[in-house]
């Protein structure tokens, strides 16, 4: 079934996998060559999602997020089928769609609980079993547009993505220094069953809400998120134990999946003595001010200040011939 190689010797476990962008992305996985663990709440569809990814390629299993045993039996699932897994997409999710002001704290936690809590399991699972194991792996969750574009009778929805947007990015400052990345992405309207089909059976009337773009995506377009994973595996090299580069943690936070680059190691200990020196300079210099709070005005203490001053402008001085020589340039002074 495979139309080319982008994802061979790959294999991913998808929650929510049966519908909508979750089988999109698993059909697309074994297009390019991956092999697929699904799990849903409802074995329905298994047979015919078997028959059009094959066997070989394809793995369902019930699988309630909400529940522990579930979620970490479908990790087991992939080690027990194809050896292991190198991604976790955790895309399972309901919605409620009911206005705010009748929403009730049971139907609200009922949301909460099955995409916040439901993705806190499939991440901390792929994530144990990823450290566990020693594989620099990849966690993909689902979030929504909702997360900063408001949507009327959803607000528990978009309260729960934004929780998992939050924790993703939690997540990925964490797990940088393992080599997994973390990353989430917030698809707009797209038509999907939980879009389109379960409002109507609230609303027999309901319609598609109108929308600024001439149509909602569609499923598959939302699975070409996969073409933008060039490597599932960060590559944070000289980097000492327990410690992230800012260029890491900014790149894991941010969402991102563009490909790392390497920092030179001469640059992040400068940088972390420039990170100290500051922090050490913020927290001397408020209690110094707060003790003298004439000190700018006085002529005396300004010599006074200007000389405790110098040992970080030679470092500055430092840091700025480094980065000159680093790029050819001719050194400049503080």
């Amino acid at each position: 079934m495979a139309t080319s190689d982008r994802f061979v010797g790959k294999v991913a476990v998808i929650t929510g996998g049966t519908t909508g962008i979750g089988r999109a992305i698993a059909t697309r996985f074994v297009k390019d060559g991956g092999k697929i663990v699904i799990g849903a709440r409802h074995d329905d569809l298994f047979e015919e999602i078997v028959k059009d990814l094959g066997a070989e390629n394809c793995w369902c299993q019930i699988c309630d997020v909400t529940n522990r045993a579930q979620v970490d039996a479908l990790v087991q699932a992939a080690y027990d089928h194809f050896g292991g897994f190198d991604v976790m997409f955790g895309n399972a999710g309901i919605n409620l769609f009911k206005d705010f002001i009748n929403v009730t704290e049971e139907e609200h936690a009922r949301i909460v609980h099955n995409n916040y809590f439901g993705c806190f399991n499939s991440t901390q699972a792929a994530a144990r079993a990823f450290v566990a194991h020693g594989t620099k792996g990849a966690i993909v969750n689902t979030a929504s547009i909702n997360v900063r574009c408001a949507c009327p009778n959803s607000t528990p929805y978009a309260a729960s993505k934004g929780a998992i947007a939050a924790m993703t990015q939690g997540v990925a400052v964490e797990l940088a220094e393992y080599g997994i990345r973390a990353n989430c992405f917030c698809p707009g309207s797209t038509d999907t069953p939980m879009v389109t089909e379960v409002p109507r059976q609230r609303f027999p009337n309901y319609t598609a809400p109108k929308l600024m773009i001439p149509r909602m995506a569609k499923p598959e377009e939302q699975a070409e998120i996969f073409k933008e994973i060039k490597n599932y595996v960060p590559k944070p090299k000289k980097v000492k134990p327990n410690k992230v580069t800012v260029k890491q943690a900014e790149k894991a936070a941010s969402n991102t999946i563009d490909e790392n680059y390497d920092v030179p190691q001469k640059f992040l200990e400068l940088y972390y003595r420039l990170h100290n020196a500051e922090s050490l300079m913020r927290k001397s210099w408020e209690v110094t001010f707060d003790l003298n709070p004439k000190l700018l005005t006085h002529p005396e203490q300004v010599k006074v200040l200007r000389f405790a001053l110098k040992p970080h402008l030679e470092f500055l001085k430092t840091l700025d011939e480094v980065l000159a020589e680093s790029s050819g340039e001719s050194s400049k002074t503080a």
